[in-house]
C-alpha cells in the first residue's frame, strides 16, 4: 500500500470516527477487528489503488471498502448504519 492509500485510509477512518450519529450506532471503527468486538461496528476492507500516468504526473484512483458487520436482524439495520 503506497503513501497515499495509507493517508486516505487514515482520513476516511478519521472521517468516520468524528460522526458523532454513526459513533452512537457502532461500537468502532477499525483496521484490525479482534474476534471478540461486539457488533455493530465497521471494519476498513480492501484497498486498491490504479496509479495512472497523465502528462507526466502520477495520478491514481483508489478505492477503500468499508464492511459493516451487525448482526442480522433484516437489511434496515444494515442501511441506516450505511447512510
Amino acid at each position: 500500500m503506497g503513501n497515499a492509500s495509507l493517508e486516505s485510509q487514515t482520513a476516511f477512518m478519521t472521517m468516520l470516527q468524528a460522526d458523532m450519529q454513526l459513533k452512537a450506532m457502532i461500537t468502532g471503527v477499525f483496521d484490525e477487528v479482534r474476534i471478540d468486538t461486539p457488533l455493530p461496528y465497521i471494519s476498513i476492507g480492501t484497498i486498491t489503488e490504479q496509479a495512472w500516468p497523465t502528462f507526466g504526473h502520477i495520478n491514481a484512483d483508489l478505492l477503500i471498502i468499508a464492511d459493516i458487520w451487525y448482526a442480522w436482524t433484516g437489511y434496515e439495520d444494515g442501511l441506516l448504519l450505511l447512510s
